[in-house]
């Protein structure tokens, strides 16, 4: 069979789920009452359009780096010691990817209430006096959303770290490389993809996360994700033209931050850090 007919099915596939949609998203996108226009974009950077983008950006860029901050020392922990370590770890991931996000949002909503546990702890303990309106804050999406990522964002970094060649980081440092020159031309290499990949799978999901900003937020931080349903139940004549504009921006939006991601990724991996190391001791850059 020739490759292209063994590409065939993937393609129809492609063509089916990604394509078509998203040829039909745009052409929706540029119709108001059934006329050709890009009044639908431009009322994209309006309010309350345009505080709902600045709001997603900004929990989206939080959620990613509090949850790659805090998983990657329990990866690196995890990666190093392996053993019973290692199967512990991914019996916890595995039962976090068990309970749905809806089922963990709700949870949160409980333990935030004026009359929930960490309330109630806090006036046990005699911090505060009175219970504290923790919920519908953007902190309880940001809590919430970083309890969802870190399982995702823990298995991918964890991969990554358990395949490092940690010999070439001790290679570095017995020819002379300070911490900082052994982390940057030995692990980092090594790491980068990884990493990347976490950051990038992180804050795509953030992005386009509806249900806990929807249960925990408040009603000035509504993501983008809430008004395109907002927009999408109560206009009748030019919801669906809206929201598929703002599906359109989401999408044109996180495809660029996708090849930045890729861009920066280059030739990480194992493969490119023995040739940097090697590199180095030869340039002299390694004392």
């Amino acid at each position: 069979m020739s490759r292209l007919s063994l590409s065939l099915p993937a393609v129809v596939l492609v063509g089916m789920f990604f394509a078509v949609p998203l040829v039909m998203a745009v052409v929706q996108s540029l119709q108001v009452d059934g006329r050709w226009t890009i009044q639908n974009y431009l009322d994209l950077f309006q309010l309350p359009f345009s505080r709902s983008i600045g709001t997603t950006l900004v929990v989206s860029v939080w959620t990613t780096v509090i949850t790659i901050l805090v998983s990657i020392p329990a990866c690196n922990f995890v990666a190093k010691r392996g053993g019973w370590f290692a199967n512990v770890f991914f019996l916890g991931m595995a039962l976090a990817f068990t309970l749905s996000v809806l089922t963990r949002t709700l949870a949160w909503q409980i333990l935030l209430a004026r009359n929930g546990f960490v309330n109630t702890l806090l006036m046990d303990a005699g911090l505060i006096d009175e219970p504290l309106d923790l919920l519908y804050t953007r902190s309880a999406v940001l809590v919430s959303m970083v309890q969802v990522f870190i399982p995702i964002a823990a298995m991918v970094l964890y991969s990554g770290m358990k395949s490092i060649d940690r010999n070439l980081v001790m290679a570095a440092r017995s020819l002379g490389a300070s911490a900082v020159q052994a982390f940057r031309h030995a692990y980092w290499p090594q790491f980068k993809g990884s990493l990347v990949f976490a950051v990038l799978i992180v804050f795509s999901g953030s992005i386009g996360t509806f249900v806990v900003p929807a249960v925990l937020g408040g009603p000035d931080d509504a993501m983008f994700g809430q008004l395109m349903n907002g927009v999408l139940t109560s206009d009748a004549m030019n919801g669906a033209s809206r929201a598929s504009a703002a599906g359109v921006l989401m999408i044109a939006f996180l495809s660029v931050v996708l090849l930045v991601g890729l861009r920066i990724m280059g030739r990480s991996g194992a493969a490119a850090a023995p040739a940097l190391v090697g590199g180095i001791a030869q340039r002299g850059e390694v004392r």
